[in-house]
């Protein structure tokens, strides 16, 4: 009662007063809580990201081709489904103004399988009669992708959410079968697949688009634990020796997680 009554003297005698040290910290507290919330659900201005995990996808290798054996032509196909292959992801963002950013990634794909190859071979004294043969050959494909990206980023408490779409980059190295290798006797009339030659073929660059989202668990201000979900395609032309042009799909949807620094 003295208080409020000290108060209002102050008020009649125009004259300044000692706000109480009580009434200064709350007052302090209260105008400072809004800012405090909303540092701790600012987002970071760096973000860094390392992932492991799979590619899955449609691509097939189908190759289509002749060689010439015993003064004719031998048809040569194989065929491979580039299906699953064992994905590493890095990515780095930078926040610009508010919820928007850039970030790049940089994905690295290893597929290896086997093909499926088949051929008719003609016979070595006499024309138009092939002889069929069939086997399967080891098949390498590996896709290195570059990823540009604009980025809008959801903050949380615990949980960042970041979505990401931009232009991709696609570099391919597939290998191709060149040739057949195979057994034959007296009289010859059949004929016995035993292997293929095979080469490296590296595409140029190819120009695509992805597609994603990014999720961060924070353990800490600066260390969390996410997963990410992207959808990146374009596709190749690969050029062999015996072989025509050939334009093939890279990319998938990629499905990976790993460990999150935020600066």
């Amino acid at each position: 009662m003295k208080r409020e009554i000290w108060n209002v003297e102050c008020a009649i005698r125009n004259s300044p007063c000692q706000i109480p040290h009580s009434t200064f910290l709350i007052l302090t507290l209260a105008l400072a809580t809004p800012t405090l919330a909303s540092a701790q659900t600012a987002a970071p201005r760096v973000y860094v990201s390392v992932n492991g995990g799979i590619q899955r996808s449609d691509n097939t290798v189908s190759q289509s081709f002749s060689v010439p054996k015993n003064l004719e032509d031998a048809p040569i196909k194989a065929n491979a489904d580039e299906k699953r292959g064992v994905l590493v992801d890095g990515g780095l963002m930078l926040r610009l103004a508010g919820h928007f950013g850039v970030g790049f990634a940089l994905s690295f794909l290893t597929d290896d399988s086997d093909a499926t190859v088949t051929a008719s071979i003609p016979h070595p004294f006499f024309f138009s009669r092939l002889r069929s043969i069939e086997g399967t050959t080891a098949m390498t494909r590996r896709e290195t992708a570059g990823h540009i990206q604009a980025v809008y980023i959801v903050p949380g408490p615990r949980l960042d959410v970041i979505l990401s779409g931009g232009p991709s980059l696609f570099t391919l190295r597939q290998t191709l079968v060149t040739d057949v290798t195979y057994s034959e006797s007296f009289p010859f009339d059949t004929a016995t697949f035993t292997g293929t030659h095979s080469a490296e073929s590296t595409s140029k660059t190819a120009t695509g688009f992805n597609i994603g989202g990014d999720v961060t668990w924070k353990l800490s201000r600066t260390v969390g634990v996410g997963g990410m979900v992207r959808f990146a395609r374009a596709q190749a032309t690969l050029n062999a020796t015996n072989n025509p042009a050939l334009d093939v799909d890279v990319g998938g949807i990629q499905v990976g997680g790993g460990i999150r620094f935020a600066f």
